[in-house]
């Protein structure tokens, strides 16, 4: 009996093969769909966070600008509150008010000396009732302040603002606040204030200091901002008016760049746009934006155009593609020449897909082969290693200075609500990089920058064991936790030697180490316990550390 011949496309091996090939490439196919789903998610995810990463990093460049400016009035305001002499005192010694007056100007030229961006400093007394006080200008620009007569304010009545607003608005608010940026026109500036009422016992206001800041120092900071390739920064209040923006003038209102952007100014009442992103269209061009608020009250905005934004989602797509089609033709291809063989793995890797397209990375790849389904299985490591690195550079960029290399003032700030608790014991040291604006007007901001690095590799070095930040421009801090602290004086002596070492091998100013630091250890069981110990430790490192500035600067 002749034994039929089975055709190829009637073999079990065929079938086999077929049922492989169709499996494989629903498989993948589900794979690639789900994974575009995914990573198409991801990508709108990590364009928002980028954008409002971007805000927060340079919000609190800003910040840390307007906290110097606030932390100088701190120091005036605990000055002048326990030394203006009483009327008792004034009665006694007529020239106890004018000593008075001396010593705030020198503390005032002090700070101003180490505070950028000063143009004007005051301290009026009891201004309702007398002209008494100081009054310093900075009208060159050079650092040099001359005095200037004070407003009497009994001359004016309280509707004429452009005279007296620095005095009533401050009365009417009790605190401290910043007025928005003007046009000051005893010095043809534009300028913000930041002023502070000072009140005796009952909480009646008898005195007021302020200082104005040239608005320039801040449009210089908002003009290096880059977001994508051409997005930018503006400022902006609650109300949607803006105070700076590259194209548009000074008082112009987003509305009237598109009245879609009703909801956009609705929006801006919030503390800021973490999580989402505003899109609107201006000269035919789509845009997407974030905010952050200042501590000033003011909005800082980010935009980019849409098409920036999606750039890097289509040409991850396109490959994805790619790779994925190449994948499919490779898996074909072993199959047909090798089904037997390949089976059992390209089963396994067919369930290692489906969970990297579930998002699960963490996954376990089947045995490596010397074929192509081991180079498959290569391949889809590879991927799962470079979605890693792109996942973790995503981290790096949130919790680390790009620059230094140390942590940023989000990972400073989680640190510090960690140990913010009665009953921890810690340390603060904080630094200040001296001299950073010389450099970079003398030498350029690149050799600012290395200036900046050489100081955060010798606190990385010397302080490699402690959590170390940079959490501002030129401001680092050193945490030490719980028994660290007992090593916090010998590493400052360290570093002092070390950097003595380093500068007196440098050649250039920006390869020096100029650098102001103040150290603050809260033991609740020797000092007992505060509510708020971060706080306290940090001003008063902060305040050790402008000490040693002063120093600095004097010598």
């Amino acid at each position: 009996m002749e034994v039929q011949k089975v055709g190829f496309f009637q073999s079990v091996k065929f079938k086999i093969m077929a049922l492989s090939v169709v499996a494989i490439i629903i498989c993948t196919v589900f794979f690639l769909i789900v994974g575009m789903a995914k990573m198409t998610e991801q990508d709108e995810e990590s364009a928002t966070q980028i954008m409002n990463l971007t805000c927060q990093n340079e919000t609190a460049q800003l910040n840390t600008l307007f906290g110097k400016i606030e932390s100088s009035m701190d120091i005036m305001l605990d000055y002048v509150s326990k030394n203006v002499p009483s009327e008792e005192e004034q009665a006694a010694n007529p020239a106890a008010l004018q000593e008075f007056m001396e010593d705030v100007e020198y503390h005032y030229d002090s700070i101003a000396g180490i505070t950028d961006g000063i143009v004007a400093y005051y301290y009026t007394y009891k201004p309702g009732e007398m002209v008494e006080g100081v009054f310093k200008i900075d009208m060159q620009g050079n650092g040099e302040f001359e005095e200037f007569a004070l407003t009497d304010i009994t001359q004016y009545t309280e509707e004429e603002k452009s005279h007296v607003s620095w005095y009533y608005d401050v009365l009417k608010a009790g605190e401290p606040i910043w007025f928005e940026p003007y046009m000051n026109e005893n010095y043809n500036k534009y300028i913000i204030s930041y002023e502070v009422p000072i009140k005796d016992e009952d909480g009646n206001m008898y005195a007021v200091i302020g200082m104005d800041i040239d608005f320039t120092v801040l449009e210089e900071l908002i003009d290096e901002v880059s977001v994508y390739d051409s997005g930018y920064a503006f400022l902006t209040n609650r109300e949607g008016k803006i105070f700076y923006h590259k194209d548009l003038e000074e008082g112009t209102y987003i509305t009237d760049v598109d009245k879609n952007l009703d909801d956009f100014v609705k929006k801006l009442n919030v503390n800021d746009s973490w999580g989402m992103l505003y899109g609107y269209k201006y000269k035919g061009v789509e845009k997407k934006m974030a905010f952050c608020s200042l501590d000033n009250g003011m909005k800082f905005v980010i935009v980019a155009p849409l098409s920036e934004i999606e750039a890097s989602k289509l040409v991850v797509q396109k490959s994805y593609l790619q790779i994925s089609i190449v994948v499919i033709l490779i898996i074909i291809l072993i199959t047909i020449f090798m089904s037997d063989r390949v089976t059992k793995p390209l089963v396994s890797l067919t369930g290692v897909a489906r969970e990297i397209g579930n998002g699960k990375l963490n996954v376990e790849f089947p045995k490596k082969t010397g074929d192509e389904i081991g180079v498959l299985n290569i391949t889809m490591q590879g991927m799962v290693v470079n979605i890693k690195k792109i996942m973790d550079k995503l981290h790096d960029n949130a919790y680390k200075d790009g620059m230094t290399g140390l942590g940023n003032k989000r990972a400073y700030e989680e640190v510090c609500k960690s140990i913010n608790n009665p009953d921890y014991k810690f340390g603060m040291i904080m630094f200040d990089v001296n001299f950073l604006k010389k450099v970079n007007d003398e030498c350029g901001h690149d050799k600012g920058d290395m200036y900046l690095k050489t100081a955060s590799n010798l606190i990385a070095e010397v302080f490699e064991k402690y959590a170390c930040f940079r959490f501002g421009g030129d401001e680092f801090a050193v945490v030490l936790l719980e028994e660290q602290i007992y090593d916090g004086k010998a590493l400052l002596r360290k570093f002092d030697d070390k950097a003595e070492i380093i500068n007196s091998e440098a050649k250039n100013l920006w390869e020096r180490i100029e650098i102001a630091k103040g150290m603050a250890i809260y033991d609740p069981d020797e000092d007992g316990k505060v509510a708020d110990p971060v706080d306290v430790t940090i001003k008063l490192a902060d305040a050790r550390m402008y000490k040693d500035k002063a120093e600095k600067k004097r010598v």
